[in-house]
């Protein structure tokens, strides 16, 4: 790739136009100095990992909308949007409960469509770090055992012996508050 101005210029346009080759050249050219960078950063291999692929998720979301506002600095784009995530992350890791990322190991770095199984799990990943936010211990409980450990309603109800219109209730507000959470974090990650 070629990361001069008018490069990084022609990269943005053809990523905007939908080019999912443009996209994957995208990748190649700043996955690696990134990942270094990253790693300088954060204590782990595996968060420079995850920080990376949502940098590139995000990023590429945005090219495709247009949202960039100088696309001769591409890399400096990405690289800001990396910084965004490096202060959520960290945040993130002063939470009340961390809970596993076990999809990370599930993700398959540059298949046939990367870019959809990457979608994928930073949406999981960011549900369980929303999940991981709530400060209601009940609620994190309730939302784990549903949809992480697959328990049904009435298991949940009997382990944690509620009613069914108390768990109901529960489980409704515990949703909503996480809704709120990824919200709140969406609007962190919107253009500028």
């Amino acid at each position: 790739m070629d990361r001069s101005k008018n490069g990084a210029r022609n990269l943005a346009e053809q990523i905007a136009r939908g080019n999912r080759e443009a996209e994957h050249e995208l990748v190649v050219a700043y996955y690696s100095p990134l990942l270094s960078r990253l790693r300088k950063r954060l204590r782990s291999l595996a968060s420079a990992e995850d920080v990376c692929q949502e940098t590139f998720v995000i990023a590429i979301r945005k090219l495709r909308r247009g949202d960039i506002r100088d696309p001769g600095k591409v890399g400096g784009f990405v690289t800001g949007i990396a910084e965004r995530l490096i202060l959520a992350h960290a945040k993130a890791n002063r939470l009340f409960l961390q809970l596993t990322d076990k999809d990370a190991n599930a993700l398959v770095a540059f298949g046939p469509r990367p870019l959809e199984a990457t979608e994928r799990a930073i949406e999981d990943r960011m549900i369980r770090r929303a999940v991981s936010e709530l400060r209601c211990a009940r609620d994190r409980d309730l939302l784990l055992r549903r949809y992480w450990l697959d328990q049904n309603g009435p298991e949940i109800q009997r382990s944690l012996r509620l009613s069914s219109v108390v768990f109901k209730k529960a489980i409704s507000r515990a949703r909503s508050r996480v809704r709120h959470i990824l919200i709140c974090e969406t609007d962190l990650n919107a253009p500028q």
